[in-house]
């Protein structure tokens, strides 16, 4: 979360005028208000991420046995995710490298913001919107694939690099909706992001 330098908290001055302390007091008041809510529609937006996709070999929450490549979306109850709006099939979900960064970003804007609070109740509101954020982000985790780069050594199809890379033609799906390919038979040379196993 990058917000602008201005809404830093300003000190007053034992030498400022009673209206200029005023005006500096209110003036961190409204900058407060918009940091907190910057972080909080920040983890709201967390919460409205597309769930990631089943793990191969690791079932689902809901998800009965022998289901298959398909329904690869699972769905997680979690007290977080109450009341969410769901999300479009059309979006994808993020990678394990990009759940870590929101992780480490949010966090460290929460404990910038929590060093800043003096009024208790907004630090304990703060504190359960860092636990919950920390959950969801975590049940996450457990459930996405780790994912690194590969580089094609030829423009080829999807289907002879999953098979080539894992052993299975079937995974060709693995590396078509990680990635952005404009067609399914010819795979650029470029960084694919595709899973480890």
């Amino acid at each position: 979360i990058t917000l602008d330098p201005g809404l830093s908290p300003r000190g007053t001055w034992p030498t400022d005028s009673g209206s200029a302390a005023k005006q500096k007091m209110q003036r961190n008041m409204i900058a407060a208000a918009i940091r907190t809510t910057a972080i909080s529609t920040a983890v709201h937006a967390v919460t409205t991420l597309a769930q990631p996709r089943d793990v191969p070999g690791v079932r689902g929450v809901n998800q009965p046995a022998g289901t298959g490549r398909d329904s690869d979306i699972i769905t997680v109850m979690h007290p977080a995710l109450d009341g969410v709006q769901t999300v479009s099939n059309g979006s994808f979900p993020p990678n394990y490298e990009d759940l870590k960064a929101i992780r480490t970003a949010l966090n460290a804007a929460i404990d910038q913001e929590q060093l800043r609070i003096r009024d208790d109740v907004l630090f304990q509101q703060i504190s359960v919107m860092r636990t919950d954020l920390n959950r969801d982000i975590s049940a996450r985790l457990a459930q996405v694939e780790r994912t690194a780069l590969r580089t094609p050594d030829d423009v080829l199809p999807a289907l002879v690099l999953a098979a080539a890379w894992y052993d299975d033609a079937g995974r060709e799906s693995d590396i078509l909706t990680r990635n952005p390919v404009p067609h399914p038979g010819f795979v650029p040379v470029e960084p694919l992001r595709v899973p480890v196993r």
